[in-house]
């Protein structure tokens, strides 16, 4: 499974030696750059999603300035998060490991997947992703623990729900998820 995703992860990685995708949001990397607000709030008919808006164009340009290869990298291994996460929160439902690294796999190489890791503005579905599979993981961790390690699990788990939402609105039904 590690073989693949790392051969998967060379496909992706070759991509990012490409420049911008003509469709990305230039208009929140101008904001996040050279406002003094994030680029979250950069139109009113945006959506509020300063995570995967604001915090992630901000970040990458002070990293990687206007450089592509480093915002397709931050895609790309948060991608590759998401499955090492669905295959763990596969296995905590006891679902086989074959089935599991399969499904991972299949997440993984998705051409949805591609979508949104080769678009650099589609990050909030990656992010959105990334913190919800994590929320489910922590959540499903906690009922086995008691005490403050079980609120401590449960607090990382709601941090991460916020940061899905943060990143996305469709996050908004996770705790409907979890009853």
């Amino acid at each position: 499974v590690l073989a693949v995703g790392l051969m998967v992860s060379i496909v992706y990685i070759s991509m990012a030696h490409r420049s911008f995708f003509f469709q990305d949001d230039f208009r929140t990397l101008y904001n996040a750059i050279y406002t003094k607000h994030d680029a979250s709030d950069s139109a009113p008919d945006d959506f509020f999603r300063p995570v995967s808006r604001g915090l992630y164009f901000g970040l990458c340009y002070k990293l990687f300035g206007l450089e592509p290869f480093g915002y397709y990298l931050v895609n790309i291994a948060a991608h590759l998060l998401s499955a090492l996460c669905l295959f763990l929160l596969l296995r905590r439902l006891q679902v086989l490991p074959k089935i599991s690294a399969l499904t991972a796999l299949l997440f993984f190489i998705n051409k949805t997947g591609f979508e949104k890791v080769y678009w650099i503005s589609n990050f909030q579905h990656t992010s959105y992703h990334l913190f919800l599979i994590l929320a489910a993981l922590l959540a499903l961790n906690a009922l086995e623990h008691t005490g403050a390690k079980r609120i401590c699990q449960l607090a990382l788990s709601n941090t991460m729900w916020v940061l899905a939402l943060l990143s996305n609105n469709g996050a908004v039904i996770f705790p409907f998820v979890l009853v």
